[in-house]
């Protein structure tokens, strides 16, 4: 509901004025009334209208003095001047000053009406807006730079109720790339906005906040009243939903809250929550107020048997018993359901393992490989991914140890031409596999070096170059279809083109067409 203050000397047409708006619009309410203009200022000062209505010609403050006198205040409300036929041309030359419209007395029931209509749909605009704007202000900003809370209950009044879903697609993340990773493109494929408007009724309301990291999401729930079983019951069946998509989600369900300048605090605890219970590779929903889980992480992720054992083919200097004993021992963790921070837990130990044997790594060499394991993990959600990845730094830590080498002395020369062969077929079906295939090496092997070298990994590459590549397709006279731009780019679906140009250039295709 939104408040209005009206403003006019005449008492018996102040009357009808009230009157009619009430009679004209449901989504509005009158919380003042005044006589005059400096009357007016001090109400419309306490009061914090969205619009104020006020007649032009006025003792002590016309109409236009009052609004100079409220813009220099820093009072935005919406201004509808008011105005008999010989003050017409008066009152459309104020419309200079800001005003949003005038309308002329006595009061047309249809203009009144249809003015009412265009202003609650700027008002719900605007406020959606701003809406969006404090929510990524609460969960982007330090605690201390939080927006005020009384702009906050200002603009969330409507609402006595709120939810929060923290949802992770993948992996929890530990390291910030912005690189499209299988979860970011998890994202881009499944529209959450038209999940959940199949989802929430009226008169409940969403918002849908993007997280520091790109793989996590933030769905605020609002109620008017009581949420009742409802937030439980959206939290449900959006759960199923994404399962139903056969890619990892985890799913943090916020029990109803009731004052949005609580959320920052409550998402840090949900966060824990997240990064200590999400399970490697597989789909959970972690429901605090419920049933809130019970692991522990184990003081000592590796046993005694399994570091002796591995420590063993180290200093034998015998990577593929290793290798093999790793493998297995991965597999018992997918088989356990390991939590993703146990499972960071004993691949960081493995690595720590190499330390323990002279000539051993550096510890700032080994610093660098567990940095390249977070990433490694945040960008995996599968075992046997994660293990062909860590497969290459194995043989790196064999290497450094001694070992016998496995990989091409020539970088560099490797990776110019993958880049070439990159370069003359990326508007194909080109996929990582392909690539590794075409070279006669892994694909955790064309990932790691080209990465290492081009500072990016070659999915991203390849991504870069269709983008690019499109750009100037969009750009064709006579213009062709956003089908026609995909299929030339190498994707058969526009929409998922579509999505993917406007993550990296921030515009869609088609309203970068029309600034160019």
């Amino acid at each position: 509901m939104y408040k209005i203050v009206v403003v006019d000397d005449e008492p018996l047409l102040l009357r009808n004025i009230k009157n009619s708006i009430m009679q004209a619009h449901d989504g509005f309410a009158i919380v003042g009334e005044a006589a005059d203009g400096d009357e007016a200022l001090e109400l419309i000062a306490a009061e914090r209208p969205d619009v104020v209505f006020t007649d032009i010609k006025m003792p002590t403050m016309d109409g236009l003095t009052l609004i100079g006198e409220l813009r220099r205040r820093g009072i935005d409300a919406k201004i509808v001047l008011l105005s008999g036929y010989q003050e017409f041309d008066y009152a459309k030359r104020a419309l200079q000053f800001g005003v949003e419209d005038y309308l002329l007395k006595p009061l047309s029931p249809r203009a009144l009406g249809d003015l009412l209509s265009k202003l609650h749909d700027v008002l719900e605009a605007e406020k959606r807006k701003r809406q969006d704007e404090l929510l990524d202000d609460i969960v982007r900003k330090e605690i201390d730079f939080l927006p005020p809370a009384v702009e906050l209950e200002r603009m969330f009044r409507d609402y006595r109720a709120f939810g929060g879903l923290l949802l992770c697609a993948g992996s929890v993340s530990r390291f910030g790339g912005n690189w499209l990773t299988p979860a970011k493109d998890f994202w881009l494929k499944n529209d959450l906005s038209g999940l959940l408007g199949e989802l929430v009724p009226e008169p409940l309301r969403f918002w849908i906040v993007q997280l520091n990291y790109a793989n996590e999401k933030l769905v605020i729930l609002a109620s008017p009243g009581a949420p009742g079983p409802a937030f439980a019951d959206i939290a449900g069946r959006l759960y199923d939903k994404l399962l139903a998509c056969r890619f990892p989600v985890t799913m943090v369900a916020r029990p109803p809250f009731s004052a949005m300048d609580d959320l920052p605090y409550l998402l840090q605890r949900d966060r824990i929550l997240l990064q200590k219970f999400a399970i490697f590779g597989q789909s959970r929903r972690i429901d605090p107020h419920a049933n809130e889980p019970s692991e522990r992480t184990p003081d000592h992720p590796l046993a005694a048997n399994a570091e002796k054992l591995l420590l063993n083919w180290i200093e034998k200097r015998q990577p593929d018993p290793f290798k093999a004993e790793f493998a297995a021992l991965l597999g018992d963790c997918e088989r356990q359901a390991c939590p993703q921070i146990r499972l960071e837990g004993v691949l960081k130990r493995v690595v720590q393992l190499f330390q323990q044997t002279s000539p051993g790594p550096s510890q700032p060499r080994i610093l660098e490989i567990e940095l390249e394991i977070d990433e490694l993990i945040s960008g995996s959600y599968k075992y046997a991914s994660l293990l062909e990845g860590m497969s290459v730094l194995l043989d790196e830590l064999f290497q450094l140890a001694g070992a016998e080498k496995h990989v091409k002395e020539d970088q560099p020369a490797l990776v110019l031409e993958m880049e070439r062969y990159i370069r003359s077929r990326y508007t194909e079906l080109l996929s990582l596999p392909s690539v590794a295939a075409h070279f006669g090496v892994t694909p955790a092997l064309v990932s790691s070096l080209f990465k290492k070298h081009k500072g990016i990994p070659p999915m991203e590459f390849i991504i870069r170059l269709r983008i690019e590549k499109a750009k100037q397709l969009l750009c064709i006279s006579p213009p062709l279809t956003i089908r026609d731009v995909a299929a030339a780019i190498g994707y058969d679906d526009p929409y998922y083109m579509s999505r993917l140009f406007k993550s990296v250039t921030g515009v869609s295709p088609s309203e970068y067409r029309e600034t160019t």
